[in-house]
């Protein structure tokens, strides 16, 4: 994560275990949904720098991520040709 007004890192998140390769955010600013080429997603609690659940992994890279508006759903997409919501 990146403070937009300084350019500094303020946070990693880590817990994929290959590149991160998509990132969706809440509009409330306080969850994140990110994608890998290790075929997994993962849902992070941005206020506590955690992973707070991880979904149904994927057969191979997960592409695209998207969250509802009201921060209640995330949609995965993959190149095993499935979305997961």
């Amino acid at each position: 994560m990146w403070d937009l007004a300084t350019g500094a890192m303020t946070h990693a998140l880590i817990g994929h275990s290959d590149a991160g390769y998509t990132v969706a955010v809440t509009n409330d600013g306080t969850r994140a949904v990110t994608g890998s080429n290790g075929n997994t997603a993962i849902v992070w609690d941005l206020s506590a720098d955690r992973t707070s659940r991880k979904p149904a992994d994927h057969q191979k890279w997960v592409r695209a991520v998207a969250v509802t508006g009201d921060g209640t759903r995330a949609v995965t997409t993959s190149d095993d040709h499935t979305a997961i919501v």
